[in-house]
C-alpha cells in the first residue's frame, strides 16, 4: 500500500465509524450494512464491559472520543496532514511499540493512526488497564482491509526488540526515560491545559469550560486543570454551571480523590472553594489532582502572558481573544490531528527511524 491507498482506506474506515456512531445502542441493525452489523454488537458489548472493568470509561466519553477519531479519518484531513511531510519510498515497515496506560478511551489511537499512515507497524502494550475499545477498532480496521493485519498487533510481553518506541503518558516516570535513553523512543510526560477567564463569559462558554474540566474525569492532556482569573473574579456563575456534573460523585474513584484532597487541604489549613463535588484551590502548579481545579490570579494582560509563559508543560491554553495560539472553548477536547500531545511531532519521529 502506498500513502494514497492508506489515506483512502482510512477515509473509508471513517465512513464506517460514522455509520456505527449513529447506531450505538440500537438493537435493530436491519439495513445498516455489513460492517455495522458485524461490529456494532461488539462495540455495544465492549462499552458495557468497559464501564464495568474500567469505571473511568463512561459511555458519553467513549462516544466523544469516537466522534473525534471520525473527524480525523477524513480523506481531505489526512491529505492535508500528511502533505506537510516528506515520505520516503517504499520500504519494509518498522515495528513501533506503543506502551500505553489507557487513561482515556482509545488513548493510543492517534499513535496507531500515525504509525499506520506512515507505512509502519503498530505493536500495542498496555501498562495498567487494557483498552478493549482500541482492540475493537483495530479489529474493525483489519476486517475492512485485511492487508492491515500484518501492521497491527498487541502483546502482553515486554517489548525490548522493537525498532522504535512511543511511551504514551508515562506519568513523568524517570525509569521509562532512563531505560529508553539509548533507543529511538518518544517518551511523553503528562501535560495539562489551562483556561483564561475574565468574568464576561457567556453561559454557553462556561458550559464548554465545564465539559473541558469534567470529560474523562480530567485525565487527558487536553482537559483544563487550571484557570487564570482576574483578582476580582466571582466564581458564582461558574459554580452554577458546574452543578450539571454532580454525578461524578457516583464514581467511587473520583469521590475518593475528591474526599482525600479535601481532607488534606483541611488538615493543612489550606484555603479552597468547594461546590460539593469539585474543589478550586489557588495554586501556582498547573497539574491539579483528580477532583481539584487550580486557579491563579492575574492583574493585567502582561502579567497573564508572563505567568503562562512560565509553564513548559502546558498542552493548550483555552481562551477567547488573548493569544494567537489559543484554543476556542468549544474545541479544547477536539484537537486536530496535528495537535500533538507534548508537542512532539510524532510524524517527524516516525519518518526518521534509522
Amino acid at each position: 500500500m502506498n500513502l494514497d491507498h492508506r489515506i483512502v482506506r482510512f477515509g473509508e474506515i471513517g465512513d464506517i465509524i460514522e455509520q456505527i456512531i449513529t447506531c450505538v445502542g440500537d438493537t435493530d441493525r436491519r439495513g445498516k450494512g455489513t460492517f455495522v452489523n458485524r461490529h456494532l454488537p461488539r462495540l455495544n458489548r465492549f462499552i458495557r464491559e468497559s464501564e464495568v472493568k474500567n469505571a473511568w470509561f463512561l459511555r458519553e466519553d467513549i462516544m466523544t472520543r469516537l466522534k473525534l477519531i471520525r473527524s480525523w479519518l477524513d480523506v481531505n484531513v489526512l491529505r492535508e496532514w500528511t502533505g506537510e511531510y516528506q515520505f520516503p519510498g517504499d520500504s519494509e515497515p518498522a515495528e513501533i511499540a506503543v506502551i500505553d496506560d489507557a487513561r482515556i478511551p482509545f488513548n493510543a489511537f492517534h499513535d496507531m493512526l500515525s504509525i499506520l499512515i506512515t507505512g509502519n507497524a503498530f505493536l500495542g502494550k498496555f501498562v495498567n488497564e487494557e483498552d478493549t475499545l482500541l482492540k475493537w477498532l483495530a479489529g474493525l480496521i483489519i476486517d475492512a482491509y485485511p492487508e492491515f493485519s500484518r501492521y497491527i498487533d498487541f502483546t502482553d510481553s515486554f517489548v525490548p526488540d522493537s525498532d522504535a518506541f512511543i511511551i504514551a503518558n508515562d506519568r513523568n516516570n524517570p525509569a521509562f526515560r532512563n531505560y529508553f535513553h539509548h533507543k529511538h523512543a518518544l517518551v511523553r510526560q503528562r501535560y495539562n491545559s489551562g483556561a483564561v477567564l475574565d468574568g464576561s463569559e457567556s453561559e454557553a462558554t462556561l458550559q464548554y469550560l465545564a465539559k473541558d474540566i469534567f470529560a474523562y474525569f480530567g485525565l487527558s492532556d487536553f482537559n483544563v486543570s487550571k484557570v487564570f482569573v482576574p483578582g476580582n473574579y466571582d466564581f458564582t456563575r461558574l459554580f452554577r454551571v458546574l452543578d450539571d456534573y454532580g454525578y461524578v460523585l457516583n464514581h467511587s474513584g473520583y469521590a475518593n480523590n475528591y474526599d482525600y484532597n479535601k481532607s488534606i487541604y483541611i488538615l493543612n489549613n489550606a484555603k479552597f472553594l468547594d461546590n460539593g463535588f469539585i474543589l478550586f484551590k489557588e495554586d501556582a502548579h498547573l497539574r491539579s489532582p483528580t477532583g481539584v481545579v487550580f486557579y491563579e490570579f492575574y492583574s493585567s494582560r502582561n502579567d497573564l502572558e508572563t505567568r503562562i509563559s512560565n509553564y513548559t508543560n502546558l498542552q493548550n491554553i483555552v481562551a477567547d481573544g488573548y493569544f494567537s495560539n489559543e484554543i476556542n472553548f468549544s474545541n479544547a477536547l477536539r484537537p486536530k490531528v496535528d495537535n500533538y500531545s507534548n508537542f512532539w511531532d510524532i510524524m517527524d519521529f516516525l519518518l526518521n527511524i534509522k
